[in-house]
């Protein structure tokens, strides 16, 4: 039987994430970026994840794509402050297929991991769905893909 491996994810909020005196027991901290007030994205943010030692990965959350109150537009607060402080190949950015990713495009190329996601709330996606989503990928298209 072939071995898996499973990476835990732990997704935070603004007061969440602020709150924690030591790492918590994941592999990866999801940084809401939505959740977060603009005040708090930059070098706060910044500080934090280096007293932790934290691996993130950093999303944001569309309008529409979320029950939760956004605490932040993209517009209102400067991710390049984040990214000039930190080391991106510790790091992931959560870039969605079914939406425009405006907000991270820039950073692509940066050295971050990629998270490649697709949020569906009326049901759950189809395997073909998926490969769907995944061939139509501009992330992928110089990369031979083959399920």
């Amino acid at each position: 039987m072939k071995i898996r491996e499973f990476k835990i994810v732990l997704t935070m909020n603004e007061d969440e994430f602020f709150s924690l005196e030591k790492h918590p027991a994941c592999d990866w901290i999801e940084i809401r970026l939505d959740l977060f007030s603009p005040k708090n994205i930059g070098r706060t943010l910044v500080d934090k994840i280096e007293q932790l030692d934290a691996k993130c990965i950093f999303t944001y959350r569309q309008p529409g794509d979320t029950d939760q109150v956004t605490s932040s537009k993209k517009e209102n607060f400067d991710f390049y402050e984040v990214v000039s402080k930190i080391d991106p190949r510790n790091h992931y950015l959560d870039l969605e297929l079914n939406r425009s990713n405006d907000f991270f495009k820039i950073h692509t190329n940066d050295d971050f991991g990629l998270v490649r996601s697709v949020h569906k709330f009326d049901g759950i996606l189809s395997e073909q769905e998926i490969k769907d989503w995944v061939h139509k990928d501009p992330y992928l298209e110089r990369k031979k893909y083959e399920s």
